[in-house]
């Protein structure tokens, strides 16, 4: 067959459990029979890939590894990634950036330099996040200052809002003279991060410093940017839980200033999993998006920060479930029509430092959403990006079960091809109708199609328990010494990297110093080695993911910083099989080969080898190292296709819960004109 007279076709599907239970320690499995119809011969819409405009990482020091810039070239090449973003440009550790004095500062962009410039080299642009505050541009003592995460970024208002224009000045001055302005004017500056130690205030439209530390920053850093050149793109407010969206755009215009984009964060554990009904809601999380979206409806709209959940280590992605691809497959194709400019996705790689730099190879808590272990070794999420790589540039009408719509109540189907458009997206254009002008003969269109079957939350009611946790922690019961577990070890979970741990002199010490970390929720139990042990008194911190690995040790005294938490609710855990037959209207030709490739429990989930073969070896050695990266490939097999009565092509699989399925498909030309299935 010749190359030059064939259709590629890349179908590609994801699913998530719909209707299994537990009753006891039984899963009962159900199998759900659906059937799809992509129309290849409707109009189709423009499809712009807004997930590759950027991913997350933790902070900017950890870009000065040689392994942080090899992965952020590696996901670039592989998915087509093109963004990156992280905390901490101007914090102390990369330079510092600022000495002196806050009235006559001495700058230094030598560290800066080298991040940026790795980056560059990658072939990625940044969005720069500004921040945090420089040692001697806050208005704080020293040693005093508030500061945020392991890394101790100072979180804090300038000594005065001059100091920070000028450094932002300075700043993109010294990046146009490094990279000329046609390279600076396609980066992104956002002004600082989740309002950290500089607040909303109660009346940030009054267009007065003092009633809003927040937009007096973004003022001076606009001011600044835009001073340099009008062509450098700012934007804000980096906000958690899409707060102050409609607040900022309306501040704009009292402040006399604007934004080139707005953005802001979210994660589906922030509060789509608060409430019974909204935590089994599947558009729970596209929806407040899209509710946020529609509040700065004449910018740019960047969600900066988002993933799967970040308290619970039971939905990302790993052990027995893919979980994560389910969700980012389903949160695309929600949002696709929305004019969203970014998605960022928190983060590509567990080289990750908030809580501690990695303690094992899928590093601490919070790199558990990461793409890229430590070594690089990809997870499911990280295959479905490359997928996702080379989904078409128009996406075509649906059919579920006889009803035209993307989405049912769990599942969503979203299908793309690359073709030629006959009309261009404007502005906000995502829903400007096009039509496939390609002939017969022409060069082939590729076409990919996702599903995702997806229920919020694998077991909704454990992150509920979370949320009340949460609640408790912050309250904090005082140390209770006769619910203390003598001669108990909490394995895992630790919060500190070894050189961090510390000793106290007695148990209920160690007890106070898990109720005082910062932030309070994170510290979930401890564990004391008493004096006559092999390094004694030493007070480990642990995380809630211990506490389910509780074992004897003599000499050790294990506790938690209030009451002991509740047993674990009985939970759902959804377990459906998905059979789908999918038929690809307009495409006769009997000529179709179908190869398909599988992410799911045991296909592309390295972590699950890990924890089942390598019980969870903190560094796995390099023979381990090769066996997981084979472990992370996904399956593939030869499909059989099928020819309805219309002569149309179709194709039945089944998926397992939290499957993510690829269909390659290739087709001779047509021997009709193919302009007649436009």
């Amino acid at each position: 067959m010749n190359s030059q007279n064939k259709h590629l076709l890349l179908i590609l599907f994801s699913f998530r459990l719909l209707s299994g239970f537990t009753k006891g320690n039984q899963v009962m499995d159900t199998s759900v029979n659906s059937n799809i119809v992509v129309d290849f011969e409707a109009s189709a819409k423009p499809f712009n890939h807004f997930w590759k405009a950027s991913v997350g990482s933790g902070h900017a020091k950890l870009g000065l590894r040689q392994d942080w810039q090899s992965q952020l070239k590696h996901l670039h090449d592989t998915t087509g990634v093109h963004g990156v973003r992280f905390h901490g440009t101007f914090d102390d550790d990369m330079g510092p950036v600022v000495t002196g004095s806050a009235a006559s500062p001495v700058y230094n962009f030598t560290l800066v330099d080298e991040l940026y410039d790795a980056i560059v080299a990658a072939g990625v642009t940044p969005i720069v996040e500004l921040s945090f505050m420089p040692q001697v541009l806050a208005n704080c003592t020293p040693g005093k200052c508030p500061t945020t995460m392991h890394y101790r970024g100072i979180s804090t208002v300038p000594k005065t809002y001059e100091c920070w224009h000028d450094l932002v000045k300075v700043f993109a001055e010294h990046l146009v003279e490094r990279h000329g302005i046609s390279m600076i004017s396609t980066w992104r500056f956002e002004v600082w991060n989740e309002l950290w130690g500089v607040p909303w205030g109660a009346n940030a439209s009054s267009g007065k410093q003092q009633d809003s530390s927040y937009m007096a920053l973004y003022n001076a850093s606009y001011v600044a940017l835009k001073s340099v050149s009008p062509k450098i793109l700012v934007g804000g407010p980096a906000t958690e839980e899409v707060q102050h969206v409609s607040d900022f755009v309306d501040a704009l215009s009292a402040w006399n200033i604007d934004a080139d984009f707005v953005s802001t964060h979210l994660y589906p554990t922030d509060w789509c999993t608060s409430e019974a009904n909204a935590s089994r809601d599947s558009d729970c999380f596209t929806n407040a998006i899209l509710d946020a979206r529609s509040q700065a409806p004449n910018h740019a709209f960047y969600m900066t920060e988002f993933n799967c959940g970040w308290k619970n280590n039971l939905i990302h992605d790993g052990e027995s479930h893919a979980y994560a691809a389910s969700f980012f497959l389903r949160t695309i194709n929600a949002l696709k029509n929305h004019d969203i400019g970014a998605l960022s996705w928190w983060t590509f790689s567990s080289i990750f430092e908030e809580q501690g730099l990695p303690t094992n190879e899928f590093g601490p808590f919070g790199a558990n959403s990461a793409m890229q272990s430590v070594h690089g070794i990809p997870m499911p999420i990280y295959r479905v990006f490359e997928l996702l790589a080379g989904a078409g540039n128009v996406s075509h009408a649906v059919e579920i079960n006889g009803v035209l719509r993307p989405s049912d109540m769990t599942l969503a189907v979203l299908a793309t091809s690359n073709t030629t458009l006959t009309a261009l997206p404007d502005r906000h254009g995502n829903s400007t109708e096009v039509t496939n002008t390609l002939g017969p003969g022409e060069q082939a269109r590729t076409i990919s199609i996702y599903l995702s079957n997806f229920l919020p939350d694998f077991g909704a009611d454990v992150s509920t328990d979370l949320h009340k946790q949460d609640a408790s922690n912050v309250a904090r019961d005082t140390c209770n010494a006769s619910e203390w577990l003598s001669n108990t070890d909490f394995a895992g979970g630790d919060l500190l990297p070894e050189a961090k741990k510390f000793r106290t002199n007695s148990s209920a010490a160690c007890c106070e110093a898990c109720r005082s970390y910062v932030p309070v929720f994170f510290c979930d139990a401890w564990v004391w080695k008493d004096a006559k042990q092999l390094d004694p008194r030493r007070c480990y911190l642990k995380s809630k993911d211990a506490i389910g690995h509780k074992r004897h040790a003599p000499g050790l005294t294990a506790g938690f910083p209030g009451a002991p938490p509740a047993p674990p609710t009985p939970h759902h855990a959804y377990n459906t099989t998905r059979r789908v037959t999918v038929a690809l209207k307009g495409l006769r030709n009997p000529d179709v080969s179908v190869r398909s490739r599988t992410i799911n429990s045991t296909c592309a989930n390295p972590k699950r080898v890990w924890t089942d073969r390598m019980q969870s070896i903190a560094w796995p050695t390099t023979t381990q190292l090769d066996e997981l990266m084979e472990a992370s490939r996904v399956c593939e097999e030869s499909l059989t296709v099928s020819y309805d009565g219309n002569g149309f092509a179709s194709v039945t699989v089944s998926l397992e819960a939290y499957a993510t399925v690829q269909l390659l498909i290739t087709q001779d030309t047509p021997s009709t004109d193919y302009s007649e299935y436009h």
